[in-house]
């Protein structure tokens, strides 16, 4: 009897050698990274990941001042994308980044020449949760950053609502091609390439979910799943979209 057991109990490591890990997840809309309808490139990323471990990731698509916020609460385990090692002193209180980035090329886009130029002199549009990180990279005060959701800047800056956009280079062009819009201007600001990361909470919870995702990130083919975002880097640093 006591073989039978033994048997049936390898038997069962077998077929389940580790009992799965949820991971609540808030990302932010970032085309190609995060797409609203819950695909994208971070994603088949972390998809990738579970293959690899026993994690299983849960995903919300939220604004990034509701993600943090809920992670800072306890009820999420991991958001995206942060501007890694870029954040405010307040979220590094709370969270800590994997040791993983993936570069992004930032950008001001207006519809005339003199707001791309002094887009300060304006009223410039940034996905919500942002407009701190914004104010601290391109020296533009918090007054003049108008917050909405990114599907809803384009609108507003081709209604004159708003006279700039800055943010992210592949989701801003991603959202201007799928609306239809043209004539758009953009610049690259800052010249250097900001690094987008994943944060977990600071604690002991925390740092073991830490070490498991970058312990399966060694067996992910990264190059292959960020190609497609990383050809916008090898795009002008000024030109016009939507053409």
């Amino acid at each position: 009897m006591r073989k039978r057991l033994a048997v049936l109990f390898l038997a069962a490591l077998v077929v389940c050698p580790l009992a799965a890990q949820t991971v609540r997840v808030g990302l932010e809309p970032l085309p190609p990274l995060v797409n609203e309808d819950g695909t994208g490139l971070t994603i088949t990323m972390l998809r990738e990941i579970e293959k690899a471990s026993s994690l299983r990731f849960t995903i919300q698509i939220m604004p990034y001042n509701r993600a943090k916020s809920e992670l800072a609460g306890g009820n999420l385990d991991l958001i995206g994308h942060t501007p890694y090692g870029l954040e405010t002193a307040e979220f590094y209180a709370f969270a800590q980044e994997l040791v993983w980035k993936e570069d992004l090329a930032t950008d001001f886009y207006a519809l005339k020449k003199p707001f791309l130029d002094n887009p300060e002199k304006g009223k410039v549009g940034i996905p919500r949760g942002n407009k701190e990180f914004a104010s601290d990279l391109t020296g533009i005060a918090v007054a003049n950053f108008y917050e909405e959701d990114l599907r809803n800047l384009v609108p507003l800056l081709v209604a004159g609502r708003i006279d700039a956009i800055w943010f992210e280079r592949g989701s801003v062009m991603t959202t201007i091609r799928k609306l239809g819009v043209s004539g758009v201007l953009y610049r690259q600001a800052p010249k250097e390439l900001i690094p987008a990361g994943i944060a977990v909470r600071k604690n002991a919870a925390g740092d073991q979910l830490k070490a498991k995702i970058e312990e399966a990130l060694k067996k992910v083919e990264l190059a292959k799943i960020f190609a497609d975002n990383r050809r916008f880097l090898k795009m002008p640093d000024s030109g016009t979209v939507g053409n």
